[in-house]
């Protein structure tokens, strides 16, 4: 007859790692409530961690690591990308270290199965792994610290309820109760000293140091508030909370979070009483009985709620009450302190320097974005303007008097026909760089690139008179420019290369146009399409101008006459103008 293995609660009584007693317990809570018996155990505190942890590594001849050695583990992030969160939550596992040169993976876990060991190797691309035993609660705690970022995981377990202590009921009905020191002060426990309340006072200060400098780093507004909750509900004696926002239009209060000790429902009810009283105080709030302080006399609220001692605080960003923390208990009076009130207006606080970074850090990056999305089409003196407010681009596309110009590459296409891509997208580049360098320097702003063509706009978005006269000053200094490129390109072997302008000044509509998810500020009208068609006549080298550009340029420059030109889409000849040279002053 094979022999039948002892139980597991039986080896741990007979190993001396347990009482009879506390397994007793152990059973009754596990029937109770479920779960596994060594989590059972643990979470009770009916166990001693370490000396389960080294049975357990004694029977599986493995080694051991303990929640506190975990909590400073602080794996690297290469490994623990080894294995994706939701892995190792459903296997309870954590990569704690790997080794590259022989490719093993360090694993922690809370139970030696050699079945799980080889689906992480596998999963893990590992060639090894080396499994350490450790309790499901640090590993659950250290999972939510490495990859979640929950710095307060394992203070959670440091925090946990004190052991259930089980009080006989009639028969068939047994009833979990939490301890003594939850409901009464115990008379065979002497009351706290003053170093024992500074003692927690210091860990609650220091705790929320921390919170804030984990939250400084938070780029969710709810993700703060909820971290904020839950840190004030885990720290501070309450048996439940609620996170309350105001609705900033309505001043209608909206319940974003709850937390509650019993772990029974999920639904906790607020006296809206006093969470009006602190946002209208805009100032901690603290009771020790609400149900006798005069101030909630008579709160319906109240009343229902069953509220004996509470705290709520307000959280104000930019002057304004945005959430309420709100902690009670319904069946013991004074067991917060007026320490306590400090504390949680501290962790109000911290929240709302939170958020008011992140609006921050919003607003700059915004006006980042907006200044790198202007910069592709304004000179940087109107990208100031616009980032500070000074200019407006935000209206309906508008009319307005505008000079438009377009240089065209002459003999584009047979170039690139002649020249590898790679070195036909280098020439445009460089030569991008110095066409939108000469119209930022003009006053203008660049419309865009049509093809190897660069589009320039001047009197927009600001009116500007002396705009004909920026635009052909830029296409003379472009004409300039191009010489000077091809000298340095004449040295390297390398194709000259011209360009024909056109400019026309007339009314235009201006402003950003397109569709909602891809917008662009443009000019469109007659006068765009007109100097788009004396580019395409003009010769290489040469500048031609509509007669409205060169009469309202005044008599700066030297402008010769051509024949009126045909242009498609125009009914009649138009007067153009070569432009040769800028007039200097003598």
């Amino acid at each position: 007859m094979a022999e039948v293995k002892p139980r597991l609660g039986e080896q741990l009584v007979a190993a001396e790692v347990i009482d009879p007693e506390c397994l007793s317990k152990g059973l009754v809570v596990q029937k109770l409530k479920g779960g596994l018996l060594l989590d059972v155990l643990l979470e009770n505190r009916l166990v001693d961690e370490r000396k389960l942890l080294r049975f357990l590594a004694e029977t599986s001849g493995a080694r051991y690591i303990t929640a506190d050695k975990l909590a400073k583990a602080n794996p690297a992030i290469a490994t623990l990308d080894k294995i994706p969160a939701r892995h190792a939550e459903k296997l309870s596992v954590l990569p704690l270290s790997f080794h590259e040169p022989t490719n093993t993976l360090t694993l922690a876990l809370s139970e030696i199965d050699e079945g799980l060991v080889e689906q992480v190797r596998l999963a893990a691309g590992a060639a090894a792994v080396v499994p350490i035993i450790a309790t499901r609660m640090a590993i659950r705690a250290a999972i939510k610290r490495y990859y979640y970022g929950d710095i307060y995981a394992f203070a959670q377990m440091d925090e946990s309820p004190a052991p259930a202590v089980l009080q006989e009921e009639p028969p068939g009905k047994v009833l979990a109760r939490t301890e003594p020191s939850r409901v009464a002060p115990n008379p065979s426990e002497p009351p706290p000293t003053e170093l024992d309340k500074l003692h927690r006072e210091l860990k609650l200060l220091r705790l929320a140091s921390e919170l804030h400098r984990h939250l400084s780093g938070e780029r969710d507004a709810n993700a703060i508030l909820h971290r904020v909750l839950a840190f004030a509900f885990d720290n501070l004696p309450a048996d439940n909370g609620a996170l309350i926002t105001v609705d900033p239009t309505t001043k209608k209060l909206l319940a974003k979070g709850v937390r509650t000790r019993s772990g029974e429902s999920s639904q906790v009810v607020v006296s809206e009483t006093l969470v009006r009283e602190v946002i209208e105080s805009r100032q901690g709030v603290l009771t020790g009985d609400a149900l006798v302080d005069s101030r909630f006399r008579g709160s319906d609220s109240v009343v229902g709620a069953g509220v004996r001692s509470a705290m709520g605080v307000p959280i104000v960003v930019a002057g304004e009450v945005c959430a309420v923390i709100f902690l009670d208990t319904r069946q013991r009076i004074d067991v917060f302190t007026e320490p306590d009130l400090t504390v949680l207006m501290a962790i109000a606080g911290q929240a709302a320097l939170a958020l008011e970074n992140l609006d921050l850090s919003r607003q700059i990056a915004s006006e980042m974005a907006t200044r790198v999305h202007l910069a592709r089409f304004f000179s940087p003196g109107l990208v100031e303007q616009a980032a500070s407010g000074k200019l407006n681009l935000s209206g309906a596309a508008e009319a307005q008097e505008a000079t438009i110009l377009f240089a065209d590459i002459r003999g584009f296409t047979s170039f690139a026909e002649r020249h590898e891509p790679r070195e036909v997208v280098a020439m445009l580049n460089d030569h991008f760089a110095h066409m939108v360098d000469i119209v930022f320097s003009n006053g203008g702003i660049l419309d865009k690139f049509v093809g190897d063509a660069v589009m320039g706009l001047w009197g927009v978005p600001l009116t500007r008179p002396d705009a004909p006269a920026k635009a052909l000053r830029c296409a003379l200094e472009m004409l300039e420019r191009i010489g000077d490129m091809n000298a340095l390109r004449e040295i390297a072997g390398k194709e000259r290369l011209q360009l024909g302008i056109g400019v026309c000044s007339g009314p235009v509509v201006f402003g950003a146009i397109g569709a909602p998810k891809r917008m662009e500020f443009t000019a469109i009208g007659d006068a765009v399409n007109i100097a788009a068609r004396l580019g395409d006549m003009a010769e290489p080298g040469q500048i031609i101008a509509c007669e409205a550009t060169v009469t309202a340029a005044g008599q700066g420059f030297v402008c010769q006459p051509l024949p009126p030109a045909s242009l498609k889409g125009k009914s009649q000849p138009i007067a153009v103008f070569s432009v040769v040279e800028e007039r200097r002053g003598e």
